[in-house]
């Protein structure tokens, strides 16, 4: 009898454990909140993408514009300018 009574705690264990983990699976596909996670790291990289464009733009500006700067001061006259 106490045997008996062990297969089928043993066996409703079983039932209850596969609806436990459908509950889980189920709760795993419905969750959005890894999606949002990613979302935030895509919008954080193009960012960075930005602004390393536009500090890549801007620092060949900044250069020409200090060569421009040493030619004037190593030649004394103004690149550009007539005269």
């Amino acid at each position: 009898m106490a045997l008996m009574c062990g297969v089928l705690f043993l066996s409703n264990e079983r039932i209850r454990g596969s609806n436990v983990m459908q509950n889980l699976i189920t709760r795993f596909i419905e969750d959005e909140s890894g999606a949002t996670a990613i979302e935030y790291g895509l919008i954080a990289a193009l960012i960075a993408v930005g602004m390393i464009a536009g500090a890549t733009s801007i620092g060949t500006k900044v250069n020409t514009k200090f060569n421009d700067i040493a030619t004037t001061v190593s030649t004394g006259t103004a690149s550009g300018t007539a005269g």
